[in-house]
């Protein structure tokens, strides 16, 4: 079984791509300033370089029958990617040794580090899927060749009746060989996925993106509604368009996939390994009141009514007074939680005469009482 054929592309990728972490290790250690970014930022380098060596080592003594066109064509991308994504910022970090590109790196060097850093751990998780199809198809294959092997077995014993026995013997023989090599095969698969480096713990959840993109967030780095806003906020930075102004200034929702807002009381509480949530830009913000209080201009908005806590809402009480033809009735409101010395209650006193529905409003007075 010929093992996977590289393109030159490929390999070129590769081996430019190994360089390149050399060189970015290096330029960190002599330019950088020391700080947790800047190491975490080194680590994650060095693990996407030993990511790829592995993948050269493992696509190397994987058989091509069982690679499907479409993970060949998605493997070269992503190794076109890794590439692109380190030769971006080692051009842009070396590319000028003037005393204003020096000014540049010293300023914004813990905002570069950290954009570089985030697109390394993404470039890495989506190498890692590929090799895990990878890894799952050479072990079909196996699968397909034990039935293969067995099948052929069977053939042998049924042509030959008279040498059943002997037979029998070859074919248990045969099974039990291949079974031990179906067993070291898939040890050594195990073994080459556990070596594989992961700089992000397997315990993910998702945010989708404004634009429809799967953000992994792992558990380790995110133990805080605060933590998450710093990982999103460095992811969109520099996606403009795609609502990141909104996402630095924190004018957005999280959202379940139930459709429920989350809040920072609940975040962690609600997150679930694989979770995927989604991200609610925050446009515009509109607010209403209901009531105010005459005297201190405060609002019952949310308060439950007749609630001694809040408000008092307004009440028609009637007045009978003797050797007055005629009835009075006052309506009244009092904030209980005004700002003033004393609670204030404004009253109205209209005059209604009997037997008609008219008031005479010439009557009306209006009067503090304090209580």
């Amino acid at each position: 079984m010929p093992a996977f054929q590289f393109t030159f592309g490929s390999v070129g990728d590769i081996v430019a791509s190994i360089q390149l972490v050399i060189n970015i290790v290096v330029f960190l250690r002599q330019h950088g300033r020391p700080s947790t970014e800047c190491a975490e930022t080194e680590k994650e380098v060095k693990s996407l370089g030993s990511d790829l060596n592995l993948a050269y080592f493992t696509l190397q003594r994987t058989p091509a029958s069982s690679l499907s066109f479409f993970v060949e064509q998605r493997l070269q991308n992503e190794f076109r990617r890794c590439h692109s994504v380190m030769a971006q910022f080692y051009v842009k970090t070396t590319d000028s040794n003037s005393f204003w590109q020096k000014i540049w790196w010293a300023v914004s060097q813990e905002k570069q580090l950290g954009i570089f850093r985030a697109q390394v751990i993404e470039r890495r998780t989506a190498l890692g899927v590929v090799l895990n199809f990878i890894n799952s198809g050479a072990l079909l294959a196996l699968q397909d060749r034990v039935e293969e092997v067995v099948g052929s077995r069977s053939q042998q014993l049924a042509s030959r009746d008279a040498q059943l026995p002997n037979i029998w013997d070859c074919v248990e023989h045969g099974v039990g060989a291949l079974s031990q090599q179906l067993a070291i095969y898939q040890g050594q698969i195990m073994a080459a996925i556990g070596d594989i480096p992961h700089g992000v713990s397997t315990d993910m959840f998702f945010v989708i993106s404004p634009t429809g993109i799967p953000i992994p967030i792992s558990f380790a780095f995110c133990t805080s509604y605060r933590a998450l806003h710093k990982i999103l906020k460095v992811y969109m930075c520099t996606r403009t368009e795609a609502g990141g102004r909104y996402v630095e200034r924190g004018d957005y929702s999280i959202v379940s996939p139930e459709g429920d807002f989350i809040g920072p009381e609940n975040f962690v509480q609600t997150l679930t390994i694989g979770m995927s949530l989604e991200i609610s830009i925050i446009k515009h913000h509109f607010g209403g009141v209901k009531t105010g209080c005459p005297q201190c201009g405060g609002t019952d908005a949310g308060a439950p009514h007749d609630s001694f806590a809040q408000w008092i809402t307004w009440r028609v009480n009637p007045i009978t007074p003797s050797g007055i033809r005629g009835s009075y009735f006052h309506l009244s409101i009092t904030s209980v939680n005004c700002n003033s010395k004393y609670r204030r209650q404004y009253s109205w006193k209209w005059f209604w005469l009997p037997g008609s529905n008219f008031v005479d409003k010439s009557r009306l007075r209006r009067y503090p009482a304090f209580v």
